[in-house]
């Protein structure tokens, strides 16, 4: 019986085990503002297909004109991103400001 205990005993530090590291993984949050730039491609890369379209139907000077919105859109937003990003970094870094992935961190 002592070895039915034993194997018993090590059912259960292992069920344990196994909570406690799901207990320690985090989902890693993503910002609303990266959600943002992602549907921002998303969608952008649908209407440059889409323009592609337009240039197939005969009607390449609307095709061109709307890739060329599309595309500027596209990099000022990521510029917008990245600007936005940069300075929040900065802010961190002056402040002192330590997020908590980076706690544990040498």
């Amino acid at each position: 019986m002592a070895k039915k205990e034993s194997v018993q005993e090590l059912r259960q530090k292992l069920k344990e085990a196994k909570k406690a590291e799901k207990k320690k993984i985090k989902r890693k949050k993503i910002e609303f503002s990266k959600l943002i730039i992602i549907a921002v491609f998303v969608l952008c890369s649908r209407w440059i297909e889409l323009t592609y379209r337009l240039a197939m139907a005969d009607k390449e000077q609307i095709a061109e004109q709307l890739a060329i919105a599309i595309v500027t859109t596209l990099l000022g937003s990521i510029v917008a991103y990245s600007v936005k990003s940069y300075g929040e970094k900065n802010s961190r870094n002056k402040y002192g400001v330590v997020e908590e992935k980076e706690v544990g961190e040498v």
